[in-house]
């Protein structure tokens, strides 16, 4: 049995097996945003694997797929897979080697506190020497795909792209940008946070105080917020602006020995 890469539209059985997710990243690549889904049959598939980046969605009744390690590899730098059992791992190639990270999902109240909201970003007033506003084209362009902000360029083609269908915020010295929120990736109905953060001004709080005016142009623009923490800090954050603990989950960071 081989995986092939399917063409869209995508079919409604696929779309079952990967919705229970719940990520954001499912719902983009079923609107034909971004991403890949790959599938045994494309009419009436008994595995599905949705891909964007490095993360890798996979659901369906574990078995041996022949290309299943070169779909992972080819399309992923370092493959984040995120199965719907762990019985997955038992059909992985014997060169392929794995290690469980936890992370946290997390979902938006139906309503955030704009009052709480804007109280945090009211802290931004703490630090005179630094402004924050609504990003732009030209921040987006500003970007370095190799820095420490290589995630804030999202899925977008260019910054045209970026300006028609996404927003940000971002705070700056005036010189240069050294914090960002964002969207990862995005579908008709939301978007997924992406928060990045120069490493000489983490821990000062400006993530969330990023992180909270995002929430209030989501709310205003009518997106829903997804957040998918990495690490229980993120998940800490995501909570102190109204969001609500859904679980934590084991993902495997694979690589090849």
């Amino acid at each position: 049995m081989k995986l092939i890469k399917a063409d869209y539209p995508y079919c409604d059985k696929a779309y079952d097996m990967l919705v229970g997710f719940n990520d954001s990243v499912i719902f983009s690549i079923f609107e034909n945003i971004t991403g890949e889904l790959w599938v045994d049959d494309e009419k009436n598939p008994e595995i599905a694997l949705g891909i964007y980046k490095d993360f890798c969605f996979l659901s369906g009744k574990p078995r041996k797929v022949e290309n299943l390690d070169n779909v992972l590899f080819s399309k992923c730098n370092k493959p984040v897979l995120i199965a719907n059992t762990n019985e997955w791992l038992d059909f992985l190639p014997e060169n392929t080697q794995f290690s469980k990270t936890s992370r946290f999902k997390l979902k938006a109240p139906e309503s955030f506190d704009t009052k709480a909201l804007e109280k945090v970003c009211q802290k931004i007033e703490d630090f005179p020497e630094l402004e924050m506003r609504i990003m732009n084209g030209e921040d987006y362009l500003s970007y370095n795909p190799d820095g420490w902000e290589h995630n804030m360029r999202g899925c977008y083609k260019n910054k045209e792209d970026f300006c028609e269908k996404s927003f940000g915020i971002i705070i700056h010295d005036k010189k240069e940008i050294i914090c960002g929120c964002t969207a990862y990736s995005y579908y008709s109905g939301g978007v997924e946070v992406q928060i990045e953060t120069k490493k000489e001004y983490r821990g000062k709080g400006l993530a969330s105080i990023a992180a909270a005016k995002y929430m209030l142009l989501c709310q205003q623009r009518g997106k829903k917020a997804h957040w998918d923490a990495a690490h229980i800090q993120s998940a800490k954050m995501a909570m102190k602006l109204g969001f609500e603990m859904v679980g934590e989950y084991i993902a495997y960071e694979l690589e090849k020995r």
